[in-house]
């Protein structure tokens, strides 16, 4: 079986997540915290009846498309 990570004979070897090695704050600022902040904005917009489901399908649903 091949994949990332993967080599002939050898036990799979983990392949580091996508920005690791930067610092808390700047993953987070890179990654989530963008789309948080519009849903969060959406959400106060809302104000829906469950908040938590509500900020949950908004993440999946804007969830940005990788360039992989």
């Amino acid at each position: 079986r091949g994949g990332p990570g993967a080599r002939a004979g050898c036990e799979l070897v983990p392949v580091p997540a996508k920005g690791a090695g930067k610092p808390v704050r700047q993953y987070l600022d890179d990654t989530v915290v963008p789309v948080l902040r519009k849903g969060l904005r959406e959400l106060v917009k809302q104000r829906p009846e469950d908040p938590f489901e509500f900020l949950a399908e908004f993440i999946k649903s804007n969830k940005p498309k990788t360039s992989d």
